[in-house]
């Protein structure tokens, strides 16, 4: 997938040549078609790119409005381009020229912190307004993208791959050791607002950033409480069908893809689901079936996972071991 990067000094020293190409080097496995940076007096933006979307074929990297003054990162697919291209009073022929990438720097242009608000999909981007001399980012409200970042004395850095901050931090980075042992003894225990490292840090979903000075602040665009409720339909068949029509809209944006669709089986009734309706689509469009991926534990993994399951003490044979004792 895309992944983008980049780091705004406080004051104006150079980025080391060094340091950007470490950065480079640990994104390497995003940029299938190509990485590119941008480098200011006070800022460095980079993507990685794979192009995946559809909408992502004429992707530039990064996107710019040099009469603006603004730089523009970001690895998005947004569903709504209709509407955006409505609301930015955008011709369907002009629609059609954009990436979805060049759409989203013209939707910052008219709405700049707002823009978040009229986006739907996934998402992550960051621009650099060079006459105000900031950086505003923003992740998408479910939080399918990444935005990690560490805020400095010196620098500020950010990536939405963890690779790539670490190369980009002035300063080692420093585990956190509470919030490891909470993610491996229990899953999903290390509180949401944590990372394994005390001085990384991440966005939420639904949340945005501004940068301007060195201060630093970050803001809730959206909240699940916000939503507006849709009216119930009396009749229980009317409420399985516009179920139906939400759900396979949104399997239809997710197959818009460049390459042939894959479908993770898992087991379960969703993901068959899913998979079944992004085979129908993919027939009426003429694409071919989606590929489809599961997977199994081996068989010897089964008593360890029963004993993390039940917190047990696992008895495991070790008596060919040098040193071992026999639990």
């Amino acid at each position: 997938m895309t992944a983008i990067f980049g780091l705004i000094h406080h004051d104006s020293s150079p980025v080391p040549p060094a340091l950007i190409l470490a950065t480079r080097q640990s994104m390497a496995h995003h940029a299938e078609h190509g990485m590119e940076t941008w480098q200011g007096k006070k800022a460095l933006l980079g993507q990685a790119l794979t192009r995946f979307w559809r909408n992502s074929a004429r992707t530039a990297t990064p996107e710019q409005d040099p009469a603006r003054g603004l730089t523009l990162v970001a690895d998005a697919r947004l569903d709504n381009r209709a509407d955006l291209a409505n609301r930015l009073r955008l011709s369907s022929a002009d629609l059609a020229s954009l990436s979805d990438t060049r759409l989203l720097l013209y939707a910052y242009r008219a709405w700049g912190e707002e823009t978040p608000r009229y986006l739907r999909g996934d998402f992550v981007f960051a621009v650099w307004d060079g006459k105000n001399q900031s950086l505003f980012a923003a992740r998408d409200p479910i939080g399918i993208r990444w935005f990690y970042y560490n805020a400095g004395p010196r620098r500020f850095a950010f990536a939405s791959d963890p690779a790539g901050l670490l190369e980009l931090m002035e300063e080692d980075p420093c585990l956190d050791l509470d919030t490891l042992d909470g993610f491996l003894t229990f899953q999903n225990n290390a509180p949401i607002e944590t990372t394994l490292y005390q001085n990384v840090h991440k966005l939420q979903p639904g949340e945005s950033l501004r940068l301007r000075d060195g201060a630093l602040q970050t803001f809730r665009y959206w909240q699940a409480e916000n939503i507006t409720p849709m009216p119930l339909p009396k009749d229980p068949r009317e409420g399985a069908q516009v179920l139906r029509g939400l759900l396979r809209e949104a399997v239809a944006n997710r197959a818009q893809t460049t390459d042939r669709l894959g479908a993770h089986l898992s087991g379960g009734l969703d993901s068959s689901a899913l998979a079944a309706l992004a085979a129908q689509i993919q027939r009426q469009s003429g694409g071919q079936d989606p590929l489809a991926f599961s997977w199994s534990p081996p068989l010897e993994m089964r008593p360890l996972q029963d004993a993390l399951k039940n917190r047990q003490p696992l008895r495991v044979d070790c008596s060919g071991l040098v040193g071992c004792d026999d639990e």
